[in-house]
C-alpha cells in the first residue's frame, strides 16, 4: 500500500461525503465518484426552469444520535440548516438540502456525471471499472449506493458475488411535486392518507420563496411498488387529485406538476450491521445498513473513516 493510501469512495450523499471529509482530514488522497451532477443524495432538492423549489427527498431530519444532533445544530450555528417545523424537533438544510452537505465536500476531488460500472480485486488494492470506459487503481474502496446497486457493483467479488453477502432490499417510493399561485388553509406538514404517506408545504421552509405554493406528496410503499414502471406523467395524472384534495386546492389550477421515481428510496429492512467489509479494504454500507434513515448514513460514514485511519495506522506501526 502507498504511504499516503489512495481511498476511492462511490456516492457522494450524506454517507459517502462524511467519510470523505474525515478521511480528507486525515491527511488520505481521496476520489468521490458521483453518477449526478452534485451532491446530497437523497437529501435532495429539485428546481424546475421556472425556478420552482420543491424539497422531493427527505420533508426533515430527527435527529436519533447526539453526534447526528451535534453535526446538524453546528449547521444551524452556520446558517446552513434551520429547525422545522418547531413542533417536532427537527431540521432543514437552508436554503436547501445540499447546502447541508457542502462543507463535507470542500477540496474533495468529486467527479460528477461519473458512474461506476464494476469493481474488481487488484493487487494490493482494488480496480474501478467506469462507465465511460476508464479505469481507477485504489488502495481502499468505500461503496456507499443503495444495496441494490452495490450487490450490481460487486458482482465479480467474493464473498459478494453468486447469492452474495448483500441482500438487502429497498422500499421505492413515488413523489409527487406540485405548486399553485394560491394557498390553502392546509398545516405545513399533513399526515397523508392514501396513497401518499407524506404531504408537506415545501416553500413554507425557512429560506424559501413563499410563492407561489409548493406541495410534495410521497406515495406510500404500496401505492409505489404496485405503480413503479408506470411513466412519470401516469404517475402524476394519477396522484394529483389526492394531493389536491388532502390539501384543499383544486387540481386543475395547478401551476406545475412533476412526479419522481425513488426506486431505492428507503431501507425495507436495515441489517443492523454498520458496514461490511473491513477485512478486504472495501467497506461497504449506508443509511440501508445502519438505521434506515439520514443519522444512520451519517453514522456509518464516519465509521467507516474512523476504521480506515485505525487500520492504516495499525499497519503503519508493524511495518
Amino acid at each position: 500500500m502507498a504511504d499516503r493510501p489512495r481511498i476511492g469512495i462511490v456516492g457522494a450523499g450524506l454517507a459517502g461525503l462524511t467519510a470523505a471529509d474525515h478521511l480528507r482530514g486525515g491527511g488520505f488522497e481521496v476520489i468521490v465518484w458521483e453518477k449526478s451532477r452534485d451532491i446530497a443524495g437523497r437529501l435532495a432538492t429539485r428546481r424546475s426552469r421556472n425556478g420552482l423549489a420543491f424539497d422531493h427527498g427527505p420533508v426533515a431530519l430527527a435527529p436519533r444520535t447526539a453526534t447526528f444532533r451535534a453535526f446538524l445544530d453546528a449547521a444551524v450555528a452556520d446558517g446552513r440548516a434551520a429547525r422545522w417545523p418547531a413542533d417536532r424537533g427537527s431540521y432543514v438544510g437552508l436554503p436547501d438540502w445540499r447546502s447541508l452537505l457542502r462543507p463535507l465536500a470542500t477540496d474533495i476531488d468529486i467527479r460528477f456525471g461519473t458512474e461506476v460500472a464494476a469493481i474488481t480485486e487488484a493487487e494490493s488494492g482494488w480496480s474501478v471499472a467506469l462507465a465511460g470506459g476508464a479505469c481507477e487503481r485504489v488502495d481502499w474502496v468505500v461503496c456507499t449506493v443503495p444495496a441494490p446497486q452495490a450487490a450490481r457493483l460487486l458482482a465479480a467479488v467474493p464473498p459478494y458475488d453468486g447469492a452474495g453477502r448483500i441482500t438487502e432490499s429497498m422500499d421505492p417510493c413515488w413523489t409527487l411535486m406540485a405548486a399553485w399561485d394560491a394557498d390553502t388553509p392546509a398545516a405545513d406538514i399533513v399526515d397523508g392518507a392514501a396513497p401518499f404517506e407524506t404531504i408537506h408545504r415545501s416553500s413554507a421552509k425557512p429560506g424559501r420563496d413563499a410563492t407561489p405554493v409548493c406541495w410534495v406528496g410521497h406515495a406510500t410503499r404500496a401505492w409505489s411498488d404496485a405503480n413503479l414502471e408506470r411513466s412519470r406523467d401516469e404517475v402524476a395524472d394519477a396522484l394529483l387529485p389526492h394531493l389536491a384534495a388532502q390539501i384543499g386546492a383544486e387540481p386543475e389550477t395547478a401551476i406545475h406538476v412533476v412526479a419522481h421515481r425513488w426506486r431505492y428510496a428507503r431501507a425495507h429492512a436495515p441489517t443492523g450491521v454498520m458496514f461490511y467489509g473491513l477485512e478486504d479494504r472495501l467497506l461497504v454500507g449506508g443509511d440501508w445498513t445502519s438505521g434506515g434513515d439520514a443519522d444512520g448514513a451519517h453514522a456509518v460514514g464516519r465509521a467507516m473513516a474512523i476504521a480506515i485511519s485505525w487500520a492504516c495506522a495499525d499497519g503503519a506501526a508493524r511495518a
